[in-house]
């Protein structure tokens, strides 16, 4: 048995969610998205697979790559949005863009700490692959317009397989397009280390860097490389709500 189902883009900032489910003729499909409210017990075992998750990524970016939209890039938010709500479809045995305990798209992925300025989600299951998955995905006019979606930047791959659940496999992809803020300079030195308050990067070549911030993002920015001294040591930033350079 196989299941297909998108939620089409949507601008955060307007508050609407538009979902659209399609399924296969004479299918049932136990959809959860009003009446069943659980408090979204996650606690079957369930198996992942980071292998289907990356492949799905490839393909995504394959088929975005054909008609000349930038490559999405895996974002760790949206991909732990994605794989909990695979798991809480298997695991809660439903098929829906609403989780068991009632929250939307919206919701789930700011439970993660994403924000952004555009979302969108298509789900599955039943399918044994990414192959399968895709495929189904591309054949279906609102899955291939989310994949497709020059407004999306990055997005996450949930897959979960639970033996007990109706359909085993569950796909979840969570589009997205970040409101982080952007710092970037040059170090004068290729491959420094580029660390800041939250993480950190290596400069390129040319040494240049380019480092992604939440908007009102405040911290320093300190570069290091074995043998080399920086002046000044580093940059302080608060509350950082536009690109720094």
């Amino acid at each position: 048995m196989l299941l297909l189902a998108f939620c089409i883009t949507i601008l955060m900032t307007a508050g609407t969610t538009n979902v659209y489910s399609m399924h296969l003729p004479g299918m049932d499909i136990p959809d959860r998205s009003s009446g069943f409210r659980d408090a979204a017990a996650i606690n079957c075992s369930y198996q992942i697979n980071t292998a289907f998750e990356t492949r799905v990524l490839e393909l995504i970016n394959i088929e975005r790559t054909k008609v000349g939209a930038p490559p999405l890039q895996s974002q760790s938010q949206l991909s732990t949005a994605a794989r909990l709500h695979s798991a809480d479809m298997a695991c809660n045995d439903f098929f829906s863009h609403t989780g068991s305990d009632g929250a939307s798209l919206s919701t789930r992925v700011a439970r993660q700490g994403y924000s952004g300025s555009y979302l969108g989600e298509n789900i599955a299951a039943g399918y044994p692959t990414p192959e399968s998955v895709m495929d189904g995905w591309m054949n279906s006019p609102g899955h291939k317009a989310n994949i497709l979606n020059t407004n999306y930047t990055e997005v996450g791959v949930g897959y979960v397989y639970w033996s007990g659940s109706t359909y085993g496999a569950y796909w979840t992809t969570d589009f997205g397009k970040s409101t982080n803020r952007t710092i970037s300079g040059s170090v004068g030195i290729a491959y420094a280390t580029v660390s800041y308050t939250g993480g950190s990067v290596t400069a390129g070549g040319n040494g240049s860097y380019s480092i992604s911030v939440p908007s009102g993002w405040s911290g320093t920015v300190t570069p290091t490389h074995a043998c080399y001294t920086f002046t000044p040591a580093s940059r302080t930033y608060t509350n950082v709500t536009a690109n720094q350079t």
